[in-house]
C-alpha cells in the first residue's frame, strides 16, 4: 500500500518526537542549586553565596553548605558553567556541584481510593499465625516510649488526629520548601499521601477511637518533607543527615525507579550522610536507616541495582503477603535482610495506617508499607535496649526472623545452618516478628572485621576472558603498602570474542595479623576449569586473637575523610558480589556486564548464588564501580580461604569487556 506525502510527514514527525522525548529522558537535568563545601563557618558561606548572587539556603552538613541562584534557570539540560567558574574560584571554595535532578519513586502500589473502615490490622493482632508478634513487646511494656522516628518521604500531616499526639518536631523538616513545617501539598488526587501513610504504621496513637494502631505507638513521629520537589544529592543528604543525635531511626520507603534497567544509587553527598550517620548518630551508636526493598518484581528488576537498599548502612525490608507468599512486586536480590507483611493478590489484605486529609485506609501497599512497620520493630527493641549500635540491630534482624510462615521452595542454608536468605525473589533471612525476651536479654554485640580490596589493572575481553590486558598495575590497595594486594586474569583454551569457555582469576589478599602488621597471605590459585567461570581465592585471618576485631580500611587520595571505599566481601554477616546482570538474551556492556552469575564458596561450605536477569536492561555500560552485597554467609567464620566465582552464561553474541575484581571485607 503506498503511503501519501502527508501520512508520511506525520509518521516521520511522530518517530522523531519519540527519540527526542527518549533522549530527554537519558539526559540529566541541572537544577539551580549548588551544594558547596566552604569551610571556616556560616559566616564565610553566606559572604561567599552573597558576593556571587547566591542565597545559602543551609547547612547541609559539617563544611557542606546548601546555594540557589534565582537567575539560574531551575531546570536545564546544560550545567551553568559562568556561574560555576566564578564561584569555582573562591579562595574559599573547596569543592562545589551543580545538583542534578534525579528521578524517585515511591514504593507503594496504587490501587482505586477505598472508603475508610475501621481498621483490622491483621498483621498485628496474632488472630493468626501469620503477624508481627508485637503484642508479646507490649505486654512487657515495650511500647516504642523515647524513641524518635523520622519518616523521609513527601511529608507528614502533622495534625492528623491519630498522629498529632506522637508528632515531634525536632525530626521534622521541610526540605523542598526550606521551612521546618513537614505539612504534605495537597492536590485534588492526594499525591503526597505517602509519607502520612508510613508515619501512622509506626506510631499511630492507641487507644484513641481513630484509625488503627502503630507498631510502636508511645514513640515520637517526625517526617522530612523532601520528595514533592527537585530530588538532588544536597536534598537527599540534608534529609538523611537531619538531627543525627536527636532521631534515632530514619524510614525511607523510595528510591530509584522500580523499571528493571535502572542503575542508580545515593552520590557523594548521600553516601557521606549515610557514613555519618552511622559513625556519628546517636552519639556514636550509628543512626539506623530502614529502606524499601523495592516494588520491580513485575519489570524483573533487582534491588541489588539500587545503591540505597544494596548499602551497607542501610537495613533492608520485602514484603511478604497475608498468606506468606511472595508478592508479585517483590524484587529477586541477595541483599535483602529480612521481610514483614504488606499487600499481595486481590483477595488478601493490605496494610491499615493514616490517610491524608485526617482519613484512614486499608489500602496501603507494596514494600512501602513493610518497611515503616520494621522501623517500628526496631523502635521497639531500642526502647528494651537503647545501648544497641546500628550493627547490634542488624544481628538482632538477623536472630530474630523466621522462616517457618513464609511460603517458599526455595530456601538455602548457609555454612552455619541458617536457613534463610531466598535469592529468587528476595526475601532475606526470613519473616520478622519482635520478640521482647530475646531483643533485652541479647548482650552487645561487636561489629566483624574490616578488610577492604579494590583490584585494578586487570582486564578480560570477549565475555570473562579473550585476552589479557597488563598494561596497567597488576592491583593496589586503596592505599599502596609493601605487600600490597594482587590480582592476574586470563583466558583459557578456545576463548574468543564471544564465546564462552574458562578463564582463570589469581588473587593475592593481605590479611592484618593479630599481632596488627601487614602480611602477605595465601598463593596464586586458578579457575576449576568449568567454562567460563572464573575463581579468585581469598585468604582471611579474621583479625584471630584481638579483643575488638574491627580493621579500618585505609583511605586512598581523594576520598571523603572516613568513608570506606571497597564492599564488603566475606564478613561473618554480609558478602559482596551477590547476584545481578542482564539477562543472556539483553545486551551485555562493557565494565563486566558479560557476568551474570556471582557465587561464593565458604572454607566449610559451597554455596552457588544462582544468576539473575533483568530483560529490559539493555545498557551498554555495565556496572561501573558497583558493589554487590549479600546476607547469605550471616554468622560464618570469615577465617580461611573464600572463593568468588564468577560465570558467563550468556549468549555467544552477547560479549564485553570485564574490567578488574573488587573486594573488600567487613
Amino acid at each position: 500500500m503506498e503511503l501519501r506525502p502527508w501520512l508520511l510527514w506525520v509518521l516521520a514527525t511522530a518517530g522523531a518526537l519519540v527519540l527526542l522525548a527518549a533522549n530527554a529522558c537519558s539526559q540529566r537535568v541541572f537544577t539551580n542549586t549548588w551544594a558547596v563545601r566552604i569551610p571556616g563557618g556560616l559566616a564565610v558561606a553566606d559572604g561567599v553565596a552573597r558576593k556571587h548572587g547566591f542565597l545559602n539556603l543551609g547547612q547541609i552538613f559539617g563544611d557542606y553548605y546548601h546555594f540557589w541562584h534565582r537567575a539560574v534557570t531551575k531546570r536545564s539540560l546544560s550545567p551553568h558553567r559562568l556561574r560555576h567558574s566564578r564561584l569555582q574560584r573562591e579562595p574559599q571554595v573547596q569543592w562545589l556541584e551543580q545538583q542534578v535532578a534525579k528521578r524517585r519513586s515511591k514504593r507503594d502500589v496504587y490501587q482505586e481510593p477505598t472508603d475508610p473502615k475501621f481498621p483490622q490490622q491483621w498483621y498485628l493482632s496474632g488472630v493468626t499465625q501469620r503477624d508481627l508478634n508485637v503484642k508479646e513487646a507490649w505486654a512487657q511494656g515495650y511500647t516504642g516510649h523515647g524513641i524518635v522516628v523520622s519518616i523521609l518521604d513527601d511529608g507528614i500531616e502533622k495534625n492528623h488526629p491519630d498522629l498529632a499526639g506522637n508528632y515531634d518536631p525536632g525530626a521534622s523538616f521541610d526540605v523542598n520548601d526550606q521551612d521546618p513545617d513537614p505539612q504534605p501539598r495537597y492536590t485534588q488526587m492526594n499525591d503526597n499521601r505517602h509519607g502520612t501513610r508510613c508515619a501512622g504504621e509506626v506510631a499511630a496513637v492507641a487507644n484513641n477511637g481513630v484509625c488503627g494502631v502503630g507498631v510502636a505507638y508511645n514513640a515520637r513521629i517526625g517526617g522530612v518533607r523532601m520528595l514533592d520537589g527537585e530530588v538532588t544529592d544536597a536534598v537527599e543528604a540534608r534529609s538523611l543527615g537531619l538531627n543525627p543525635n536527636h532521631i534515632h531511626i530514619y524510614s525511607a520507603s523510595w528510591g530509584p525507579e522500580d523499571d528493571g534497567k535502572t542503575v542508580d544509587g545515593p552520590a557523594r553527598l548521600a553516601e557521606e550522610a549515610f557514613f555519618r550517620g552511622v559513625s556519628q548518630g546517636r552519639g556514636g551508636l550509628g543512626s539506623i536507616f530502614v529502606w524499601a526493598s523495592g516494588n520491580g518484581g513485575r519489570e524483573h528488576d533487582s534491588c541489588n541495582c539500587d545503591g540505597y537498599t544494596n548499602s551497607i548502612y542501610t537495613l533492608s525490608i520485602s514484603s511478604a503477603t497475608q498468606l506468606g507468599n511472595v508478592p508479585w512486586y517483590s524484587e529477586a536480590c541477595s541483599s535483602t535482610l529480612a521481610t514483614t507483611y504488606s499487600s499481595g493478590n486481590q483477595n488478601e489484605k493490605q496494610i491499615v495506617t493514616t490517610d491524608l486529609r485526617q482519613k484512614c485506609t486499608e489500602s496501603h501497599t507494596g514494600t512501602s508499607a513493610s518497611a515503616p512497620l520494621a522501623a517500628g520493630i526496631i523502635a521497639l527493641t531500642l526502647e528494651a535496649n537503647k545501648n544497641l549500635t546500628w550493627r547490634d540491630m542488624q544481628h538482632l534482624v538477623v536472630q530474630t526472623s523466621k522462616p517457618a510462615h513464609l511460603n517458599a521452595n526455595d530456601w538455602t542454608t548457609n555454612g552455619v545452618g541458617r536457613k534463610g536468605g531466598r535469592v529468587a525473589r528476595g526475601a532475606g533471612l526470613g519473616g520478622w516478628g519482635a520478640c521482647a525476651s530475646q531483643l533485652t536479654l541479647t548482650p552487645r554485640l561487636h561489629s566483624e572485621p574490616l578488610l577492604w580490596l579494590r583490584a585494578t589493572g586487570c582486564r578480560c575481553h570477549g565475555g570473562l576472558g579473550s585476552e589479557l590486558d597488563d598494561s596497567g598495575p597488576p592491583a593496589e590497595m586503596h592505599h599502596r603498602h609493601p605487600h600490597g594486594a594482587q590480582v592476574r586474569a586470563g583466558p583459557g583454551p578456545g576463548w574468543g570474542r564471544g564465546r564462552r569457555g574458562p578463564c582463570w582469576a589469581r588473587l593475592t589478599v593481605p590479611v592484618l595479623s593479630a599481632q596488627g602488621h601487614w602480611e602477605a597471605a595465601g598463593g596464586a590459585q586458578d579457575g576449576d576449569g568449568v567454562p567460563g567461570r572464573a575463581q579468585p581465592h581469598h585468604p582471611a585471618g579474621a583479625c584471630s586473637g584481638t579483643a575488638h576485631p574491627v580493621l579500618q580500611p585505609p583511605r586512598r587520595p581523594g576520598h571523603p575523610p572516613g568513608q570506606p571505599h571497597g564492599h564488603p566481601f566475606h564478613p561473618a554477616g554480609r558478602q559482596v558480589l551477590a547476584p545481578s546482570g542482564p539477562c543472556p538474551w539483553g545486551t551485555v556492556g562493557t565494565g563486566g556486564g558479560a557476568v551474570v552469575s556471582w557465587g561464593t564458596v565458604h572454607p566449610r561450605d559451597a554455596s552457588h548464588v544462582p544468576p539473575l536477569c533483568r530483560p529490559h536492561d539493555y545498557s551498554a555500560d555495565g556496572f561501573n564501580d558497583w558493589a554487590f552485597m549479600t546476607t547469605h554467609s550471616w554468622d560464618e567464620d570469615p577465617s580461611g580461604e573464600w572463593v568468588l566465582e564468577i560465570e558467563n552464561t550468556s549468549e555467544a553474541n552477547n560479549y564485553g569487556t570485564g574490567v578488574a575484581l573488587g573486594a573488600g571485607a567487613r
